[in-house]
């Protein structure tokens, strides 16, 4: 069986059913239709999504970055005395598990796109670049938010239906989820560049300087969070209140990138070296 299922895969044409083909493109019409009504964004959404799950390479490293987090995930549980058979909506170690999660998996993926995986790729967006980039930064974060946040929310959101009913878990992972927007929002502020394809200068991300700073936010952000949605849960009217604050932020984000902010930013392809190699290079 092991053998077959190998051979099948070393095949160079490949065929599926029918019928689960002509399922897959009705319901991926029905998505482009309604999130990704321009080609230029289908084509990044697309790029993204195929690229990173044929790169091993990517995997292996935002696993890192999740390992991190379950490893951070565990030690707190540990440390706070929660006991397997109680996990309790006031619990903020319990709370700030999908904060972690997610804050970990969008540093990852900022930090991971920057690495080329398919730099030959470059020359047809170079070819094919149109005026209006915005559809080239909108369809990044798009499937930055289906292909990672979601898919991470509706497993956090089994996991604590089994803890604490529906209810509780859907405002719990609807508040997870708005926070990671905002945070994808904040990362990726200004991200030229067109994922997995534009050249890559190790340490210009300056992590080794700045590496401090990250962690004073993450905590930050973590503790903080955690605290505000543990007080929500005492007036749960409290959440639907910040669901909209939080779609007004994100309205007016979109507003002034669409019409101030995209307009005036520039696609980059290629990472240029910092000004002092510039300068060195010069007397070389």
């Amino acid at each position: 069986m092991s053998y077959r299922r190998h051979i099948k895969r070393t095949q160079e044409v490949k065929t599926k059913p029918v019928h689960a083909l002509k399922l897959r493109e009705f319901f991926s019409g029905v998505f482009n239709t309604i999130f990704l009504r321009n080609p230029v964004q289908r084509a990044i959404f697309s790029f993204f999504g195929k690229t990173f799950s044929r790169s091993n390479q990517h995997k292996m490293r935002l696993a890192s970055y999740l390992a991190v987090a379950v490893a951070l995930i565990l030690v707190l549980l540990a440390s706070g005395g929660t006991k397997a058979a109680k996990f309790p909506v006031s619990s903020k170690n319990i709370l700030a598990i999908p904060l972690i999660l997610s804050f970990f998996l969008l540093v990852g993926i900022r930090i991971l796109v920057n690495i080329p995986s398919s730099p030959e790729a470059n020359w047809i967006f170079r070819m094919t670049e149109v005026e209006a980039k915005k559809h080239y930064f909108s369809g990044f974060k798009k499937a930055i938010f289906f292909f990672a946040l979601l898919p991470l929310f509706f497993a956090l959101f089994v996991f604590y239906l089994f803890l604490w009913g529906w209810q509780n878990a859907l405002l719990h992972c609807l508040f997870g989820l708005a926070l990671s927007t905002l945070l994808l929002e904040l990362l990726f502020f200004k991200y030229p560049k067109i994922p997995f394809a534009c050249t890559y200068l190790p340490g210009k991300g300056k992590i080794h300087i700045l590496w401090i700073v990250y962690v004073f936010a993450f905590l930050g952000y973590v503790s903080l969070m955690a605290l505000i949605e543990s007080n929500f849960f005492q007036r749960p009217s409290n959440f639907y209140y910040f669901y909209g604050a939080v779609l007004f932020i994100l309205l007016a984000i979109k507003i002034v990138n669409d019409y101030f902010l995209y307009r005036k930013l520039e696609l980059v392809y290629e990472e240029k070296p910092e000004p002092v190699m510039v300068t060195l290079s010069q007397y070389t």
